[in-house]
């Protein structure tokens, strides 16, 4: 996780979305570095300040393609009765 968000951070900074001057620069290099050293991803994130929206936006950035996302409320498949499935 650290090394995709790492990644979306240059991608931010080439593309002039933040500056290395910034007080958000600094609280990702400490979410990167609580990360490298085998914190919890969300428990880094609400350490540093940084919303885990925008730790989603730099993996992305950063060239991760798989983000865990919770289940939404109004998901399509529901089971209506034990062993069988039906779709809205």
């Amino acid at each position: 996780d650290s090394r995709h968000i790492a990644k979306g951070m240059q991608v931010a900074l080439k593309n002039q979305w933040v500056t290395t001057d910034s007080k958000l620069w600094k609280r990702l290099n400490q979410l990167v570095e609580l990360r490298s050293q085998g914190e919890e991803l969300v428990v880094a994130a609400s350490s540093t300040g940084v919303s885990m929206q925008l730790v989603e936006k730099l993996m992305l950035l950063g060239g991760k393609r798989l983000l865990e996302i919770p289940p939404q409320r109004n998901n399509p498949l529901t089971t209506t009765n034990p062993g069988k499935t039906s779709f809205r």
